[in-house]
């Protein structure tokens, strides 16, 4: 189960660390799941069993399908995944330009912790 940290806090990692991993090639999703399998079947039976979403199993599925997402996205709009600007499936954020801003942001002076960690 992912852990019960806040993905705002620095101190604390608030995933697995298996993204990398899976992205990259180096762990097999399909791996990855026969692992939490056997895992699951050696605990102790009064081991506390999360489901999904929040499981490994969960997160494996949800990883899977943000992947086929991607993948229809680029079959239907080509290149739409990488922009934001006319992509069907992004909403359009106005960015600022304020360099005063940019600059708090630069030094780590923008007045909240996660973002000037």
């Amino acid at each position: 189960e992912k852990p019960k940290t806040s993905c705002t806090e620095p101190s604390n990692p608030s995933t697995t660390a298996l993204s990398p991993y899976l992205s990259l090639g180096c762990l097999s999703p399909r791996t990855a799941w026969h692992a939490v399998s056997e895992a699951t079947k050696k605990a102790h039976s009064k081991t506390n069993r999360s489901k999904p979403p929040v499981s490994l199993h969960g997160q494996l599925l949800w990883r899977d399908f943000n992947n086929l997402m991607a993948h229809s996205a680029n079959a239907q709009y080509p290149g739409s995944w990488g922009r934001m600007k006319d992509n069907p499936y992004c909403r359009n954020v106005t960015w600022s330009s304020n360099a005063k801003l940019l600059n708090a942001w630069k030094e780590g002076k923008t007045g909240y912790p996660w973002v000037d960690a």
